[in-house]
């Protein structure tokens, strides 16, 4: 006998057994025979496969307090550059940014002409960057490379998002994913927003954007949206909040698989971070997180060389 012949008999004895079973169970009622029914056959529905474990878990901090000697105040956003393997922190009062290196040193000031409420800022590709601005509910691409100290709004491509009034609870964080040619985008709140834009274009027309699940209704306990990161290796997406004080880390579907809290006694902090803002990953795995006013911090797996990361004694 064949393989083929072998697998219909299977099949037909399957059936006979099933209907004989539901002949001695006529009398049961109906939500419990539809579950018998549904246990009679050998075909199953292709499953997804499982998700990878969380990225975030067992993180505690390797360094910080780290002050970003080119503010004061208003620190809001941060991107690592795998090119040159530095940091870029932006400020948003005074429009500001600051390049860094993974040990938190200053290493320049670039000025921000005309720009407003820049809240977060994310490496594109090459020397291409986004700078999100809240009030104005846009993102400008603009061009920096190491001779740069000074950009003007004006010089840069500006993609518009919304029209509506947001009291200063607009856009807030952005992260771009390489491989799918996109941006994701957060909404702080009234009401809280993940959005998608599909792919990456240069043009002032308003983007198509999508939300991958409704964040508002399922929003893992976060009471507000303050950055966003995009996992490339995971696939993955890192939501911060600075009300909740924490990153979840959770699929692009929307389900939660870990979470990290920033307050005192948790992950190898001894206080709060007062006001976490924005947050990107290194090549290395290393989580950086910036907060108001002017503070850096790095975190890390348990045993991860640090030694090169020095917060204050």
């Amino acid at each position: 006998m064949n393989v083929p012949q072998r697998i219909f008999r299977v099949l037909v004895s399957d059936v006979i057994r099933c209907r004989s079973f539901i002949r001695w169970k006529a009398s049961l009622s109906g939500p419990l025979l539809v579950v018998l029914l549904a246990g009679c056959t050998n075909v199953r529905r292709a499953e997804p496969p499982p998700e990878r474990g969380g990225t975030l878990a067992g993180y505690v901090l390797q360094a910080g307090p780290l002050p970003i000697e080119a503010f004061t105040q208003n620190a809001s956003g941060v991107t690592f550059d795998p090119n040159t393997r530095t940091l870029f922190v932006i400020s948003n009062g005074p429009a500001r940014l600051a390049e860094l290196t993974l040990e938190g040193a200053l290493k320049r000031v670039i000025e921000l002409d005309h720009f407003g409420d820049t809240e977060d800022i994310t490496y594109v590709k090459n020397n291409l960057y986004a700078i999100l601005q809240e009030g104005r509910q846009s993102m400008c691409i603009v061009t920096i490379d190491a001779t740069t100290t000074t950009l003007n709004e004006r010089d840069a491509t500006q993609i518009f998002f919304d029209t509506e009034p947001i009291d200063n609870n607009g856009p807030e964080g952005i992260t771009y994913d390489a491989a799918g040619d996109r941006f994701f985008v957060v909404k702080e709140k009234g009401p809280r927003k993940l959005y998608v834009l599909p792919r990456y274009e240069t043009d002032t027309d308003s983007p198509d954007m999508r939300h991958p699940w409704d964040i508002q209704k399922r929003a893992f306990g976060l009471t507000d949206l303050a950055g966003v990161y995009y996992h490339a290796e995971s696939r993955h997406l890192l939501l911060l909040s600075q009300e909740s004080r924490c990153v979840l880390e959770c699929t692009e579907q929307g389900r939660a698989l870990a979470r990290l809290a920033l307050r005192g006694g948790q992950a190898g902090l001894a206080d709060d971070i007062p006001h976490p803002e924005g947050l990107t990953l290194d090549d290395r795995g290393r989580l950086y997180i910036c907060s108001e006013p002017n503070l850096l911090y790095v975190f890390g797996k348990p045993g991860d060389s640090a030694a090169e990361l020095k917060g204050p004694e």
